[in-house]
């Protein structure tokens, strides 16, 4: 891939993700009223353009995000369908689990940053569940990689990509990433249930090892290693569980911008 390039009204400088199903480019506007403002750009890979049906799975993803209008989903500055789609939205700084979990010596931050990103990314949740966007849809992948810290210290979630795949298609995803869960969701109220505990899994190895972890958060990950998703609390009513503070967004800020990850300005 040769940069910088052009796709319509956007320079590509550079590769941001690359799956399977998607790649997402950063760049910027090149010409309009927000020239220069940076953005991440998301196209199906060529695979996927070579089916009809996952190409539409594409169009159904950017159509979602473009209604959705939630702060914890990037903001969609534009979205082009047809036979090659485009999705354009914000560029996010900061970075995700994944690549936070890598972070030598990252700093330990206190169990009620930790709520407040979980309401964070339970405000999303709970707008897909309930339909927000025009359609319910669980989320279908959520991950370390697709749970996202920006440098204000708010949590974004990232990857609508599995939402409106086939049924068979994201249980193989949450049987690779949670081998430990003997009973995959077969329902639309279990998926969202599983999205929830595998929202809560991710986050689990940042805990403080100080003996303030919620215990329903033990609760809620054994009933999904063992299946029992009517059991898991809906997004909505985790989120009141939580009781996080807004005054703490400071100190997630801080956490973000003190744990090497170059995208954020030191503190």
């Amino acid at each position: 891939m040769w940069l910088p390039f052009r796709i319509g009204r956007f320079e590509v400088t550079g590769k941001l993700r690359y799956s399977h199903w998607s790649e997402v480019l950063s760049g910027h506007a090149a010409e309009g009223t927000d020239r220069g403002v940076r953005v991440a750009i998301k196209r199906p890979t060529p695979t996927v353009l070579e089916s009809s049906e996952a190409t539409g799975w594409f169009r159904r993803e950017g159509t979602l995000l473009s209604d959705l209008s939630h702060p914890a989903f990037p903001q969609v500055l534009e979205f082009t369908g047809g036979s090659s789609p485009i999705l354009v939205m914000e560029h996010l700084d900061g970075a995700d689990l994944a690549t936070l979990l890598q972070v030598e010596s990252l700093p330990t931050m206190p169990i009620d940053g930790w709520k407040l990103l979980l309401s964070d990314w339970l405000g999303g949740l709970d707008a897909l569940h309930e339909g927000l966007g025009g359609q319910k849809v669980s989320h279908g992948d959520v991950s370390r990689g697709n749970l996202h810290v920006d440098c204000e210290g708010r949590g974004r979630l990232l990857d609508l990509g599995l939402a409106f795949a086939p049924q068979s298609l994201r249980q193989s995803v949450l049987k690779r990433r949670h081998e430990a869960w003997t009973n995959l969701p077969t329902t639309a109220e279990e998926e969202f249930a599983a999205d929830i505990a595998g929202l809560f899994e991710a986050v689990s190895p940042f805990w403080p090892d100080d003996g303030t972890t919620p215990e329903f958060v033990s609760s809620l990950l054994r009933d999904a290693r063992e299946g029992r998703w009517k059991s898991i609390p809906t997004a909505a009513h985790l989120y009141g569980m939580l009781q996080a503070q807004p005054d703490v967004r400071s100190v997630v800020k801080t956490w973000i911008q003190s744990s090497s990850n170059p995208s954020c300005t030191p503190v």
